[in-house]
């Protein structure tokens, strides 16, 4: 056996967000932004802030761009719950939110149950947020 590494894409529902929980990822998107172009008082929760200085150049950064908001692993969850909102689940952590933001997410395809969980991203494009998962499992 081997192992394999890939990444499942997974639209965050913010259309069933409330208004506190889409704050509060706007907030820590915006402030990831910041963070990276040198704002060290931006209000970040610590891990995303040692995200970033690990995996974001900011030598070569563009201002027209957004750029991805890197989480560590340890520090979110996703898991599985059969609701009528969604069957998988996303904890998010935010600095505005203690014990982050729970968040229903569509994963373009299903993240298999042996499967672990690496580093992954948040990305913004046109107003909404999707979840890169990086998993690696044996194959």
């Amino acid at each position: 056996m081997q192992e394999a590494e890939k990444t499942i894409v997974a639209k965050i529902r913010t259309d069933e967000l409330t208004q506190t929980k889409r704050e509060a990822l706007d907030y820590e998107f915006s402030e990831f932004q910041a963070y990276i172009r040198g704002d060290d008082d931006a209000e970040l929760y610590s891990a995303t802030k040692q995200a970033a200085d690990a995996y974001i150049d900011t030598e070569n950064l563009r201002d027209d761009h957004e750029y991805p908001w890197f989480i560590r692993n340890d520090v979110f969850d996703v898991e599985q719950h059969d609701t009528e909102l969604a069957d998988w689940w996303m904890n998010i952590p935010v600095s505005q939110v203690y014990g982050g933001v729970n968040v229903p997410i569509n994963p373009h395809e299903s993240i298999p149950d042996d499967a672990e969980v690496k580093d992954s991203k948040i990305v913004k494009e046109d107003g909404d947020y999707y979840a890169h998962l990086s998993i690696k499992q044996r194959v």
